[in-house]
């Protein structure tokens, strides 16, 4: 049988609609595509906006395909929708995300300096490869979470160039266990102290929130709060701004402007700029 369409949604939209080129109404006129479609389709608004989803292969909820008939024959042409298809649903389900060795080639590939824009063979194009080098991203930033939830002490290392400003960390746990690594990167924020601190403050921000630049984000507020209270030391270079900046941090010197970090004991100039400074002098 062909696209299903006699849903109460179909049928409204059809009715109130005045767009010239609607793909919803486009659907709903051919109804559901027969005789190009050989399975059953119907519309899906979980999303928030309209789309098709195959009933077939709906098991665990709505499975997406788009919203044109080319998306749909593009999906009938999956090995999973295949699987469903011949009544193999366990196998199709264990097809739902990429292999681990795929994520292995993936991220091989991107040490190598391979673009995310660029297809691998044997694992997908552009547009999965930026996907799953998301999913590799975000599982790297949510063992660094793990891990900042159980700080003691957190020491940040702070620099500015060309309008980028970047902040590393080390973290120390009640165990005495250490991690390193990149807390994160601001852009095109400003020049003087205040603009320091904000771009400081939101890249704290950024760093506790969850599956970030999705539609699924949120921040853990009560993460946010312990990685500013653990703050014990904040390196920075020499530039007087810079400094500035990390005395904002643990003191309210502008009225407007709450303390980020209380507890900072030590602000350290990095040793590149101490040397060059005890150099020159």
């Amino acid at each position: 049988s062909g696209g299903m369409l006699a849903v109460t949604d179909d049928i409204g939209h059809l009715a109130v609609c005045r767009q010239i080129r609607c793909r919803w109404c486009s659907f709903v006129r051919s109804g559901g595509w027969p005789g190009k479609v050989d399975f059953e389709i119907r519309s899906d608004l979980s999303n928030g906006s309209w789309s098709l989803s195959c009933v077939l292969c709906s098991v665990n909820g709505p499975k997406l395909t788009g919203n044109q008939l080319s998306h749909v024959l593009r999906h009938r042409a999956t090995l999973q929708h295949q699987k469903h298809a011949q009544g193999h649903h366990k196998a199709a389900l264990a097809l739902d995300a990429p292999s681990v060795d795929a994520f292995i080639t993936v991220y091989v590939e991107a040490r190598k300096g391979h673009a995310a824009s660029q297809a691998i063979e044997n694992v997908g194009k552009r547009r999965k490869i930026k996907r799953m080098r998301f999913c590799l991203a975000e599982a790297h930033r949510a063992m660094d979470r793990r891990f900042l939830r159980s700080a003691t002490a957190i020491s940040l290392m702070r620099d500015m160039r060309k309008s980028r400003l970047m902040i590393r960390f080390v973290v120390v746990s009640a165990k005495l266990e250490v991690r390193r690594g990149l807390l994160g990167i601001h852009r095109n924020f400003g020049h003087s102290a205040r603009d320091i601190l904000r771009a400081t403050s939101i890249i704290l921000r950024r760093a506790a929130t969850v599956c970030g630049n999705s539609c699924c984000s949120f921040v853990d507020m009560a993460l946010l709060r312990h990685i500013r209270r653990q703050v014990v030391m904040i390196c920075t270079d020499s530039a007087a701004d810079e400094m500035l900046a990390a005395e904002m941090m643990r003191q309210s010197i502008a009225s407007d402007m709450a303390v980020l970090t209380p507890n900072p004991r030590v602000v350290l100039r990095d040793k590149a700029h101490s040397s060059r400074r005890t150099l020159v002098s």
